[in-house]
């Protein structure tokens, strides 16, 4: 009996009590809205998303519930938004949708695959679960921060981490995963450029006075409505996402999804076409240049990995790794002289464009890394000490006021020292090197589908460059597991299917 297969008979035996424990849970929620009025139509909604994941929990197919996570993760923040449209909500009710997300995933993928364990552990799988066993560490023992910010950042900042050896473990699972990602994209992308050209909906509107004290998008879009310009001279549409820099995100991920699909035929192409013009107009309209450099990191990997397949070796990889990082604090620095351009037009879309004044942030990457390494040798922060966090419920007082440097790289060494940066660099070893061996003995069409994908995984990292470590989610670790599917054997299934 293989792992998955093991897998899916725990389900079957779980699933009857899961589907009654969800539909209690739902009534529960039900009647707790009536009791809390101020909670109310968020917890109306997180019932109404419970009963609707109900079928999923009656599949044998554990790809289901894949596709189930990744739909409440791409629309979960609108539904967040939505909650305001009845007045006098409470603005922390709002993450009861956000908590019901992590959740679903914890109960009914990550649970059951660590119950159903047949074997020992692979090399992957032991380093992904020494990175979570050292940021756990970290963000605990230290006692500068609070309770909640240390349960939010395990939740929401490293649980995402065990998605890479899960999806692994199922190589089934990413076509259908890849189409979820494509509609739910599109549909953000439509709904985004109906605020580019119409401006935020009542549920923004709403959602920006009730949460702009705990919420940066929310400020943002507040501040611009007061006409405050010289905070915030435009708006970045966001679509279903809380902000323009996930939106972006969201748009390259259904962007990269389209393409593994049509890479192995599982996608026509006039269709392929058409979503990516969509998709694309999407990341042209957010406004993000981080996200516009990554799909140029995309569009160029792809390309010459298709002429020079050492682009897929692991060592090849982390060069290029290495080397993006060194481009980026110079690129910073050279960029931030041309700060000036932004005040030529009074276009604010424009000047929203050529805005390099953003990168004084950004400058001193190099001497931030050396301080980070000297202080961080061993012990980090833990990811409590994340701003995003610490801005919610403290315990940030002592961070420095540019935590971090808007960089990937010096984040994880303050969040988790220097073992911690390590272990992900080995990780993303052995991911490339899984892939290098797939792609060695692959079919043609699953050769194209693997470059996609570590192209993917190097335009996120790209955009960590800039924004931080925002792109180690769910979605970047779901295609480092695709990466890592343990076999061509494996490929072939996924082609097949």
């Amino acid at each position: 009996m293989t792992q998955a297969a093991g897998v899916k008979l725990h389900i079957d035996r779980l699933h009857p009590m899961a589907v009654a424990a969800v539909s209690t849970s739902a009534i529960l929620a039900a009647l707790i809205a009536v009791l809390l009025p101020s909670s109310g139509f968020a917890l109306v909604f997180v019932a109404t998303l419970l009963l609707a994941t109900v079928p999923s929990l009656s599949q044998k197919n554990v790809a289901s519930r894949f596709v189930v996570f990744f739909s409440l993760l791409a629309v979960g923040d609108f539904v967040k938004r939505a909650t305001f449209l009845l007045p006098n909500q409470s603005a922390w009710s709002q993450y009861s949708v956000m908590l019901l997300t992590s959740v679903y995933y914890f109960l009914f993928i990550l649970l059951p695959w660590a119950i159903s364990r047949r074997r020992h552990l692979t090399s992957i799988e032991r380093l992904a679960f020494a990175f979570i066993a050292l940021a756990l560490g970290n963000t605990w023992i230290s006692p500068q921060f609070t309770l909640e910010s240390k349960l939010a950042a395990t939740v929401l900042l490293i649980m995402p981490w065990s998605v890479l050896p899960v999806v692994a473990s199922y190589p089934e699972v990413a076509p259908r995963v890849a189409r979820a990602l494509v509609v739910w994209g599109g549909i953000s992308a439509v709904y985004g450029i109906w605020q580019f050209f119409f401006g935020p909906t009542q549920i923004e509107l709403n959602w920006a006075q009730s949460a702009k004290d705990i919420s940066i998008g929310a400020w943002q879009l507040e501040t611009f409505v007061q006409g405050d310009t010289d905070a915030l001279a435009v708006w970045r549409i966001i679509g279903l996402q809380p902000d323009g820099f996930t939106f972006g995100i969201l748009q390259l991920t259904a962007l990269s999804s389209a393409w593994m699909l049509r890479a192995q035929g599982k996608m026509r192409q006039m269709s392929f076409t058409l979503i990516s013009l969509l998709l694309a107009t999407g990341i042209l309209m957010s406004l993000v240049r981080g996200v516009w450099v990554a799909l140029l990191a995309l569009l160029l990997y792809v390309w010459f990995a298709q002429r020079f397949s050492s682009l897929l070796r692991p060592r090849v990889l982390l060069l290029l790794f290495a080397g993006s990082f060194l481009a980026a604090g110079i690129a910073s620095s050279f960029l931030y002289g041309f700060a000036w351009l932004a005040g030529t037009t009074t276009d604010p879309l424009v000047s929203r464009a050529l805005t390099f004044g953003t990168l004084e942030a950004r400058n001193g990457v190099f001497d931030a890394f050396v301080s980070a390494l000297q202080a961080r040798w061993l012990i980090g922060l833990g990811y409590a000490a994340s701003p995003w966090l610490t801005g919610k419920f403290g315990g940030g007082a002592d961070l420095p006021a540019n935590f971090g440097s808007h960089n990937a790289v010096v984040e994880l060494l303050l969040y988790v020292g220097v073992p911690g940066l390590l272990l992900f660099t080995m990780l993303l070893y052995r991911v490339f090197a899984q892939a290098a061996e797939t792609y060695a003995s692959a079919q043609p069409a699953f050769r194209a589908a693997l470059i996609v994908v570590a192209a993917y995984l190097f335009a996120m990292f790209v955009t960590g460059l800039s924004n931080g470590g925002v792109f180690l989610s769910y979605y970047f670790f779901l295609f480092a597991g695709i990466l890592a599917s343990n076999s061509a054997k494996q490929s072939e299934e996924i082609t097949t299917q």
